[in-house]
């Protein structure tokens, strides 16, 4: 449920939790009882993360280098049959 901020002529500013079904609905002020006006307030993000502070002081993405060997090749098998594809048809495997 977003919290409105409104603005009675009479009394001033005051917040109002209302559901997203109620926003189009005229507010009230809890004072004098007179229609308030909703007004416009940002939505808060908050820009001191600690994710925001590492990505900009080094834009350039990290390198990650392993210390692992390079794949061998994959060996190629040839079918000794004229369908390979077929279940039925390739030399049995022991």
């Amino acid at each position: 449920m977003p919290l409105y901020e409104y603005c009675c002529t009479s009394c001033g500013e005051f917040e109002a939790w209302r559901t997203l079904a109620e926003l189009e609905q005229p507010m009230s002020c809890p004072n004098c009882n007179l229609v308030a006006k909703r007004l416009f307030s940002p939505p808060m993000v908050n820009l001191n993360s600690v994710r925001l502070k590492q990505s900009s002081k080094n834009p350039e993405p990290k390198l990650i280098k392993h210390n692992r060997e390079e794949p061998e090749t994959p060996r190629v098998q040839n079918a000794k049959t004229a369908r390979p594809w077929m279940i039925s048809h390739s030399p049995p495997r022991y």
